[in-house]
């Protein structure tokens, strides 16, 4: 109980310090209210300490760096911001009892190998490779079709389409006038290559050898020739309907094999020399942990989307709980990186990619918010190129608190700084 009282006076130190501020009052006056939460004596930052250039998209306000670039969701140039991250340090002092009332974590800075990790988005669409389109190579007519409409499915040796066509008839006719010339000596080699042509050209015309020995064994031709699905599959589009007059080239039908898909991979600009054929990805629904796949890239496509400024990588899978136009999470990992300095990616207060603040506890026993340099993130990992060493306590859990107390000490300092200089001025005038 009292741990719990302890931990809601804290909290509400915040909330009345926020009011002190729009008071206007000082924090000399109330400073004796916050006996728990003690700041640390230090100097306001002066006009000489080092600051870092924040450059940030003006649409997507989370896309930081420390230099110029581009935005990879817009493609705006980023701007320079107002703010920039000040390196003197504003410490926190906090009782041990009070840390752990409000489960304060902390844990070191290591030096290790890392392996690059980028969490990223994927669509499901069907196997280009495993899709059949279906051309008439003939003019006729079509007598018989039930595929009038897409995502209809269609089993192996189904009847897809009839149709009437002259020269089908012709070709037919053709086949049977070599029988039955030929029929009183059928080993003549001359009877065995006229055949052959007869059959191939129907073969040429888009008949199936299911249709060729039905004509053969009934030595009769067929008005309306059927033609068969070659395999199981879905219909996703169909030009056919009942007594439409079809040409050479008419596009009739395209049917994709489900036994497997495409996964089309987005991957920032940024990001894409991370990747090479061969680099395996877990895949997972919005709003789940669990993995539904996993794969590996087995092609770039080489054109570079200007409008996102992301690349598309491809993969195919095998048939399981996808579905085709999914949205999807992907988790892709890269090669391994040599010796990195790295933190729990948790402690870090913001999404920002490079320039970013933790939460340090310095030997002193002060909690201080010092911005750091990330050059890498993994699933768990920041790399970090400046601002921290090996060694050093970054706090992991309730280190938001800490930045917000540093603000309002900042804010506070501010204040009492314009007091001062308004209470000279006034002082100098009369």
């Amino acid at each position: 109980m009292f741990n719990a009282f302890k931990t809601y006076a804290w909290l509400a130190n915040f909330l009345l310090l926020t009011s002190l501020l729009l008071s206007n009052q000082t924090w000399a006056a109330n400073e004796h209210l916050l006996s728990d939460l003690q700041p640390a004596p230090a100097a306001l930052p002066s006009d000489t300490a080092q600051a870092t250039p924040i450059y940030m998209c003006p649409m997507h306000q989370h896309i930081k760096q420390d230099k110029p670039g581009v935005c990879p969701i817009c493609g705006m140039d980023l701007q320079l911001s107002k703010s920039t991250i000040s390196t003197s340090e504003l410490g926190i002092e906090l009782s041990g009892e009070l840390q752990q009332s409000l489960a304060i974590k902390i844990e070191p800075v290591e030096i290790g190998p890392l392996w690059r990790y980028f969490a990223t988005t994927a669509e499901v669409n069907y196997n280009g490779d495993n899709t059949h389109h279906f051309h008439s190579r003939v003019s006729g007519w079509i007598q018989q079709t039930d595929l009038t409409s897409a995502q209809m499915q269609v089993k192996a040796g189904q009847v897809l389409y009839t149709v009437y066509s002259p020269e089908l008839q012709v070709a037919q006719n053709d086949l049977l006038n070599v029988i039955d010339v030929t029929g009183n000596n059928p080993k003549q080699a001359e009877h065995k290559r006229l055949l052959s042509k007869a059959k191939q050209r129907l073969t040429l015309l888009g008949v199936s050898p299911r249709v060729i020995n039905q004509v053969i064994k009934e030595k009769q031709t067929l008005t309306y020739v059927p033609f068969y699905a070659s395999h199981d599959g879905i219909v996703i589009k169909t030009m056919l309907a009942h007594g439409m007059y079809i040409e050479p080239a008419t596009q009739l039908l395209s049917i994709a094999d489900q036994s497997s898909y495409w996964l089309s991979i987005n991957i920032p600009q940024s990001r894409r020399d991370w990747f090479t054929l061969g680099t395996e990805f877990d895949v997972s629904a919005f709003g789940q942990a669990q993995t539904l796949v996993s794969g590996s890239i087995d092609y770039f496509y080489p054109d570079l989307h200007v409008a996102n400024q992301t690349h598309i990588a491809r993969s195919t899978i095998q048939a399981s709980t996808l579905k085709v136009g999914q949205k999807v999470k992907v988790a892709l990992y890269g090669g391994r990186v040599n010796e990195q300095l790295h933190i729990n990616r948790h402690a870090l207060l913001s999404f920002a990619d490079t320039t970013n603040r933790v939460v340090v506890k310095n030997k002193a026993g002060q909690f201080v918010i010092r911005p750091v340099k990330v050059s890498l993130l993994t699933q768990e990992r920041a790399a970090i190129s400046q601002g921290l060493e090996a060694g050093e306590l970054v706090v992991t859990s309730g280190q938001f608190l800490f930045d917000s107390e540093a603000s309002l000490q900042q804010s506070i300092n501010q204040l009492n700084s314009n007091q001062a200089v308004e209470h000279d001025a006034r002082h100098q005038h009369h």
